[in-house]
C-alpha cells in the first residue's frame, strides 16, 4: 500500500467517526418508557407542529365509523376514523376515553395508569353559513417514533344541505336548521 492510499485510509477514518460523533449528540437518545409528561408534550406539539420526532416508540391504531349527514330525501354516508396513539408509561393518571360522538377535540388525552396517549374526536366548527367537520385518519397502524400532520386539507367533501341531522354510529350529534354548506375535512396522520 502506497503512502497516498494510507494518508487517503486515514482521511476517511477520521472523517467517519467525525460524522458518526456529530450524528450520534444530534439524534434523540432511546429510552423504555415514556413519562405521563412526555405525552401531554407530545398532544401539544401535535395541535401545533406538522411533524413530530419522539424519543419513545409508540403504537398507533385505528378504528372507522359511520358519518351520515341526513335529509328528507335520504342520508350521505362518509366513513370517518378514530385514530389512537398509545405508548408505555412508568405512572400516569387515570384518564378515561371520552366517547367518539363526545370528544369534542382532535387529540385527547387518555391514560390507565400503565399506558397513555391520545385518541383523536371530530370536532366541530360552526358559523352562520358553514359547519366544518374535521377529523384525523393514521395512513399507517403499527409502531412508529415519528408522526407527521398533514393539516392541509387532504381530503375535502363539501355538502350543501337545508334542515339536516348528523348521525355518528346512529347516534344525532347535531342538527342543522335552514341552509348550510357542510365540509368535512380529513386531517391524514403519517408515521
Amino acid at each position: 500500500m502506497s503512502i497516498n492510499s494510507q494518508v487517503i485510509l486515514i482521511a476517511l477514518v477520521i472523517s467517519s467517526l467525525i460524522a458518526l460523533t456529530l450524528a450520534t449528540t444530534r439524534l434523540a437518545p432511546r429510552t423504555g418508557e415514556a413519562s405521563f409528561r412526555d405525552i401531554i408534550e407530545l398532544r401539544e406539539r401535535l395541535c401545533s407542529d406538522r411533524s413530530v420526532f419522539i424519543n419513545f416508540e409508540v403504537f398507533v391504531t385505528k378504528r372507522d365509523h359511520l358519518l351520515e349527514i341526513c335529509v328528507e330525501s335520504g342520508c350521505r354516508r362518509i366513513t370517518v376514523t378514530e385514530t389512537w396513539i398509545i405508548t408505555p408509561v412508568s405512572s400516569s393518571p387515570i384518564i378515561k376515553p371520552e366517547d367518539f360522538a363526545k370528544r369534542g377535540e382532535l387529540f385527547a388525552l387518555y391514560s390507565n395508569r400503565t399506558y397513555a396517549g391520545m385518541s383523536t374526536g371530530i370536532q366541530f366548527e360552526f358559523t352562520d353559513e358553514e359547519v366544518v367537520v374535521t377529523y384525523v385518519e393514521a395512513k399507517r397502524i403499527g409502531k412508529t417514533r415519528k408522526l407527521i400532520l398533514s393539516k392541509e386539507v387532504v381530503d375535502e367533501l363539501v355538502i350543501y344541505v337545508e334542515n339536516a341531522s348528523i348521525l355518528l354510529d346512529g347516534k344525532e350529534i347535531a342538527i342543522i336548521n335552514g341552509f348550510s354548506k357542510i365540509k368535512i375535512k380529513k386531517v391524514v396522520l403519517e408515521l
